[in-house]
């Protein structure tokens, strides 16, 4: 029987702990991160990039919903444990800016100054100066860092900068895509490809390895690139928000289990897929699929839940708005009324006026009868808000005074087509949007919206669905945008 002293055994605990965080990055991260929160996904995704770190995956990619604990593992705790095992190691971290790739640089930079990494790896240390470009020196900035002594360095870039003359032996690419917008958007996927194909890959040799992890939007996103072209040369690593299929050795939780209810409880999860189940199923199933269909389905299968009579409504709102679009040839010009309060909405009116035959008198008469009539059941219109041409705009002002209606008009905020669907797709899921029944040509623009088949990013537009109505509901909140919308 050992007969160790209390001091001998904290001695050996603590010993027993460095050889831990030196052999796994799980226990490297809760040694350097004492407040480290782990769930079981992040044990296995901790093996996985240890397997990486080792040489034993040379690909690797991770599909993770957002805030689960991607990117603290795999580009944080990741390259710090890296250049302690191996200082000569050169890593290139990328994100989808250069911003962002940088505050990962810091954090590194600030995990390699601790005491304890200090104590694991005492041969791994930075310039106690901040050093940009002195020669004979080691580097030592928000770009780039260099391990005194060694080969080893640490550069952080956004998905287009420059890594010329540069060897990688180690490549992390976090988040690619800033936002849906940017997954979605044709031009950025190739521009974004282009680059991993002529500037990252021609960093590379033959032993290094790649780490890609995101969250996927798309189907032909550069992880969907990579997986259609050199299928059998990655290991993809994937955790859904809310499991799908029976327990697996890979992921035990029952079907409809959440990944991490502690932090994201199932009804959370089921609230956001509510809203919108394209997003959901793309962002947190990491399941993108082409979007068709219907855009507001949620609505259309609940409508009676989106109701509001109107001897329901509350007695004052923060604002009440109006907004208008002009409706090109063939199409409509429409109006729509909305209150806003605390950080939801009620839609009060909605009206549709022709494009032909009407003149630029014939429009602003419209408006004014419009605006004079909420004004009558209101008291108070904050401002209307236009879409382009400043010439009906103008007249549409003029008009208001001469009635003897003192509201501001201005021009619209107008946010992403995607950005407005997603704000109102999250709006519907939450509870925050409701409409007078009187609403009905927003009612009727809400339950035939459909998604472009040729445009992942953008609404069918051919005439056939009432794109105005859209439109000018979207305009009257633009100003409000971030506060309403959660965005």
């Amino acid at each position: 029987m050992n007969n160790y002293t209390s001091i001998e055994k904290s001695y050996l605990a603590e010993q027993a702990r460095q050889v831990l965080a030196r052999r796994c990055l799980m226990d490297f991260t809760r040694y350097t991160n004492a407040n480290y929160s782990v769930n079981w996904h992040h044990r296995t995704y901790a093996n996985a990039l240890d397997d990486f770190a080792a040489g034993k995956i040379k690909k690797l990619m991770v599909f993770m919903p957002p805030q689960h604990g991607k990117s603290e593992l795999c580009s944080r705790r990741l390259p710090a444990k890296i250049l302690g095992d191996k200082p000569d190691t050169r890593i290139a971290l990328v994100s989808y800016n250069h911003d962002f790739a940088a505050k990962f640089n810091r954090d590194v930079q600030r995990i390699i100054d601790t005491p304890e990494y200090r104590t694991l790896y005492p041969d791994t240390s930075l310039n106690t100066q901040n050093i940009r470009t002195v020669v004979g020196t080691w580097l030592r900035n928000a770009d780039e860092f260099e391990i005194v002594g060694r080969r080893g360095s640490l550069v952080t870039v956004g998905t287009g900068g420059g890594l010329t003359g540069r060897a990688v032996d180690v490549l992390i690419i976090d988040d690619p895509y800033k936002d849906p917008k940017s997954a979605w958007s044709l031009t950025t996927r190739q521009s974004t490809q282009d680059w991993y194909d002529a500037v990252a890959c021609s960093r590379l040799h033959n032993d290094s390895k790649q780490l890609i992890t995101l969250t996927r939007w798309h189907p032909d996103d550069l992880a969907g690139t990579l997986l259609t072209r050199e299928a059998d040369e990655w290991t993809v690593v994937k955790y859904q928000a809310i499991k799908s299929g029976e327990p697996t050795a890979e992921d035990p939780r029952a079907n409809g289990e959440a990944l991490w209810a502690e932090r994201h409880s199932l009804e959370q999860l089921l609230q956001i897929k509510k809203s919108n189940s394209h997003v959901f199923q793309s962002l947190y199933q990491q399941d993108p699929k082409p979007v068709e269909g219907l855009i507001y389905s949620y609505f259309v299968d609940n409508l009676k839940d989106f109701m509001i009579q109107p001897d329901e409504l509350p007695k004052r709102f923060d604002h009440v708005l109006i907004g208008v679009d002009w409706g090109d040839a063939g199409s409509l010009h429409s109006f729509t009324c909305v209150g806003l309060i605390d950080d939801g909405m009620i839609v009060l009116d909605s009206d549709t006026y022709p494009t032909k035959g009407t003149t630029p008198a014939d429009l602003e008469r419209a408006v004014v009868k419009f605006a004079a009539k909420q004004f009558r059941a209101y008291g108070r219109i904050e401002s209307v808000n236009c879409d382009r041409l400043n010439t009906l705009i103008n007249g549409v002002r003029t008009a208001l005074q001469e009635a003897g209606l003192n509201i501001p008009v201005m021009r619209a905020h107008k946010a992403a087509i995607l950005d407005r669907i997603l704000a109102t797709s999250r709006l519907m899921g939450s509870g925050r949007l409701l409409l007078l029944p009187n609403c009905k040509t927003l009612i009727k623009a809400f339950s035939e919206a459909v998604w472009s088949p040729k445009e992942q990013d953008k609404r069918l537009d051919n005439g056939t669905t009432d794109i105005d109505s859209l439109d000018s509901f979207e305009y009257v909140w633009g100003g409000y945008f971030k506060k309403i919308s959660g965005a």
